[in-house]
């Protein structure tokens, strides 16, 4: 991963990902709109890296080469524990 890439992945985890983390704390979340933030999350990985999706690279690799993990595993007692 390149000096820029590490950057934006810095950034995104400080500003976006401590947003998610906040918003699910504060609200139940049922099991669809945990898979959509997923989604979310890992789409913006995949973007940060240039990584398109014909490219078939798995999301674990993905966090691989960010260093950053799932969401159900971010936080403490994870998304699940939210999810209906």
């Amino acid at each position: 991963m390149s000096h820029r890439d590490n950057q934006e992945v810095r950034l995104y985890q400080a500003l976006v990902l401590s947003v998610l983390m906040y918003a699910a704390e504060t609200c139940t979340l049922l099991a669809a709109e945990t898979r959509a933030l997923e989604a979310f999350h890992m789409r913006c990985q995949r973007q940060i890296l240039g990584v398109r999706w014909f490219d078939f690279i798995r999301n674990d690799e993905i966090a691989l080469r960010t260093g950053t993990q799932q969401l159900a595993g971010a936080h403490p007692s994870g998304l699940r524990h939210f999810s209906s």
